[in-house]
C-alpha cells in the first residue's frame, strides 16, 4: 500500500510539473488580433476596453502598423529590405496582443468576437454573417495543441487517481482477508460465543488503520530518500515539491487511506461473516 502511496505521489509531482510548464508556455501565447487598415484610434481603445473586461484576460497590448514595422526591421531585415524593393511601403496590419490565464479561455474570447459588432474591425475573425468556407479564427495552432496537451494530462491523472485508488483498496481488502482466515478460529469462538459483529469488526479494524498509517509513513520515507535523486530538466521534485502544501497533502492522504482501509476490511469481515461456522 506505501508502494502504491508513493508511486501515486510520483505521478502527482509529475502532472504538477507538467502544468507548471504548460501554464508557463501557455502565458507566452497570445491570442492576435489583427486590424483593418481603416480602423480609428477610438475604434481601437474600443476594442481594448472591451476585452480587458473578458474573464480571463491577464494583459492587452496594441501594436501599430509602424511599430510592427520597426520590429520586422529589427528581427527579419531581409524581409523588411523586400518591402523597400518592392514598393511595398508598410503591408503590415496593427494588431492586438491577449495575454490569458490558460488556453481554456480562448475559445470564449473568440466566440466573444464572433458575436460582437467589434468583428467588423479585425481581418482574421469571422463574423456571423460570413460563411463557413470564410471561416477564421484568431487561436492559434500552437494553442490549440496547448489546449489538447493540458485536456489530455488531466484526463490521464483522473483515471490514473481511480486506479490507484481501487488498487489501493484491494490491496487492503486482500490483506485483511488473509489475516482473518489466519485468525478463523478466533472469529469462530468469538461468534460461537454469541460475540457482537461490531466487536468481531473491531481488532480488524484497528489492524487496517495501523496498516493505512504505516504505509503513509512508510511513502514520506521513500519521497524524503528518493526525491532528491529525480530531476527534471535539472530540477528535482524536492524544489518543486515547495510550492505544494504537503502538510495538507499528506492529511488528506493519510484520511483518505484510512476510510479505504475501514471499508475494506469491514468488507472483508462482514464477507467472512456470512459464512457459516466451520
Amino acid at each position: 500500500m506505501g508502494i502504491i502511496i508513493f508511486i501515486f505521489n510520483i505521478i502527482l509531482a509529475i502532472n504538477f510539473i507538467t502544468e507548471t510548464s504548460i501554464q508557463n508556455l501557455s502565458e507566452k501565447v497570445d491570442l492576435t488580433l489583427y486590424l483593418k487598415d481603416n480602423v480609428t484610434n477610438t475604434q481601437v481603445e474600443k476594442i481594448i476596453n472591451e476585452t480587458k473586461l473578458l474573464s480571463g484576460v491577464v494583459n492587452v497590448e496594441y501594436t501599430s502598423k509602424e511599430e510592427a514595422l520597426q520590429k520586422i526591421k529589427a528581427s527579419y531585415p531581409n524581409i523588411y529590405e523586400s518591402f523597400e524593393k518592392y514598393d511595398l511601403k508598410n503591408p503590415l496590419p496593427a494588431s492586438i496582443s491577449i495575454r490569458t490565464k490558460s488556453p481554456d479561455y480562448h475559445q470564449s474570447i473568440e466566440d466573444f468576437f464572433k458575436g460582437s459588432s467589434l468583428s467588423t474591425y479585425i481581418t482574421n475573425i469571422s463574423n456571423k454573417e460570413q460563411s463557413s468556407d470564410q471561416e477564421k479564427s484568431i487561436i492559434s495552432s500552437v494553442a490549440k495543441n496547448l489546449k489538447k496537451i493540458t485536456d489530455i494530462s488531466h484526463q490521464i491523472i483522473f483515471w490514473l487517481i481511480i486506479i490507484f485508488i481501487t488498487g489501493g483498496t484491494l490491496i487492503m481488502f486482500n490483506t485483511i482477508q488473509m489475516t482473518i482466515h489466519d485468525r478463523r478460529k478466533e472469529i469462530n469462538i468469538m461468534r460461537l460465543v454469541g460475540a457482537k459483529i461490531s466487536f468481531i469488526h473491531l481488532p480488524f479494524i484497528i489492524e487496517s488503520i495501523i496498516y493505512a498509517v504505516g504505509a503513509v509513513i512508510f511513502n514520506i520515507i521513500l519521497l524524503a530518500i528518493l526525491s532528491n535523486q529525480i530531476s527534471i530538466d535539472g530540477i528535482t521534485l524536492q524544489a518543486f515539491s515547495k510550492n505544494l502544501n504537503l502538510s495538507s497533502l499528506t492529511v488528506f492522504e493519510l484520511i483518505i487511506t484510512i476510510i479505504l482501509a475501514i471499508c475494506s476490511s469491514t468488507l472483508a469481515v462482514h464477507n467472512y461473516l456470512k459464512k457459516p461456522v466451520a
